[in-house]
């Protein structure tokens, strides 16, 4: 089974900033996406938090333009699987900023193997979950690069 992945806001918007150093991180991770070798999960509310924060932020709003905004949420909705909620499925409050307890339950929903994000809130309380895994990039690239092909 192809292993299912949640990637945070933050990779993404990091990807948009870094997308001409391809011997970065970010870039190397972002890159995996589309090799098949995982499922990128999605879900409307993390388009929103891509798009709200490139556009309400203005040290982003300077440095990405509209149209890598555009193709970069094209591309999640090309390469992913959509998550969605079940209105009467149990809310989750894991997290300290519980505006990101939706990663988790994007988990949860998709039976996710992976998350990966840079937010300190969800690294903080990895050693408390069993499964998703909760990985930065590095981490996750690194693993990645062991995965058989």
């Amino acid at each position: 089974m192809v292993p299912r992945v949640v990637v945070d806001a933050n990779i993404f918007i990091s990807y948009l900033l870094v997308a001409n150093d391809s011997s970065g991180t970010i870039v190397q991770t972002f890159e995996s996406i589309s090799s098949g070798r995982y499922r990128l999960v999605r879900s409307d509310r993390l388009i929103a938090e891509i798009r709200k924060s490139v556009e309400h932020k203005p040290t982003l709003r300077a440095r990405i333009s509209d149209e890598d905004l555009e193709v970069l949420i094209s591309l999640i909705e090309e390469v992913s699987i959509p998550s969605y909620r079940d209105p009467d499925a149990e809310v989750l409050h894991l997290l300290r900023d519980r505006k990101d307890n939706y990663l988790l339950e994007m988990a949860y929903d998709t039976d996710a193997d992976y998350i990966v994000s840079g937010d300190r809130d969800l690294l903080d309380i990895r050693d408390q979950l069993e499964r998703p895994r909760i990985l930065t990039a590095r981490e996750f690239l690194e693993l990645f690069e062991q995965m058989p092909t």
